[in-house]
């Protein structure tokens, strides 16, 4: 009697898989491939996140600019201050040389110092210091102009403010040494004092000249020690101001000695005529 075998299929590379054996094989081999594209597919996103985001900053109008806001004026008008800024309408912000604006307006007169800054996301915001005026140039042939505490001349008045002295100078200009001398002679002068000044004339720097109201003249000479001349002159018009009166043996009163000149020019010698 004899037996029949029957064979099973061999296990190896040539095994004949079932269909869920299959199923789970080409299951397995689509996901590594998946996980194989995953660093291409970030890298594509991050490219495209990047590339909408420089439209959006260079490219577009969403963050452009739309609006210019101006601080810190008190004499210069606002619509001034944006015209010679001349910042370009929906120019994106981040392409805005902010450099070239604070330069333009930094170049008017009345300004001392400019900022300007990116409001994002689509304003421009322009703060201005502007110059504080410490006296009052006269110019032969020309207004009355106003000038800071450097010398610059930086606006035209029809006459002084109240508080301002009026200074006589040649060639008014920062750095001409006339009118450093005359403005450090300003700036040394206690308020009550400059209050009586009518006239600071600087034809050299080593000529100083006040002029008070009543017509004294006060013979400064040049800005060195002004702190302390300033306070020898203060002394002498206090003393004056506070003579006590003298009358004669009839009893009428003596008028004072009238002071014409005051020569503070050595204070430490004082003089007057």
């Amino acid at each position: 009697m004899s037996l029949r075998l029957r064979s099973r299929p061999a296990v190896g590379s040539n095994a004949t898989l079932r269909p869920s054996s299959q199923r789970r094989f080409k299951q397995r081999a689509r996901r590594r491939r998946l996980l194989s594209l995953r660093p291409l597919l970030i890298c594509l996103g991050l490219i495209g996140l990047l590339v909408l985001a420089g439209w959006v900053l260079l490219g577009s109008t969403l963050l452009a600019v739309h609006s210019v806001a101006v601080s810190g004026e008190s004499r210069l008008d606002v619509e001034e201050v944006k015209a010679a800024a001349q910042v370009p309408a929906d120019k994106p912000l981040a392409l805005l040389d902010t450099g070239a604006i604070r330069r333009r307006v930094a170049a008017l007169p009345e300004v001392k110092s400019a900022t300007v800054e990116r409001a994002w996301p689509t304003s421009v915001h322009i703060r201005v210091v502007e110059r504080t005026a410490v006296a009052v140039v006269q110019r032969p042939g020309k207004p009355l102009a106003l000038v800071d505490a450097t010398g610059v001349l930086f606006a035209d008045v029809t006459a002084p403010p109240p508080g301002l002295s009026l200074l006589s100078l040649a060639a008014p200009a920062a750095g001409d040494p006339s009118t450093i001398a005359a403005l450090a002679v300003t700036a040394a002068l206690p308020t009550k004092v400059r209050q009586t000044v009518t006239l600071i004339s600087a034809p050299t720097p080593a000529t100083v000249t006040l002029t008070l109201t009543g017509g004294i003249s006060v013979i400064w000479g040049d800005a060195a020690n002004s702190a302390r001349k300033a306070q020898a002159l203060a002394a002498v018009l206090k003393a004056q101001a506070t003579a006590p009166v003298v009358t004669d043996k009839r009893g009428h009163v003596v008028p004072p000695k009238k002071i014409s000149v005051i020569d503070v020019s050595s204070p430490e010698v004082l003089t007057t005529k």
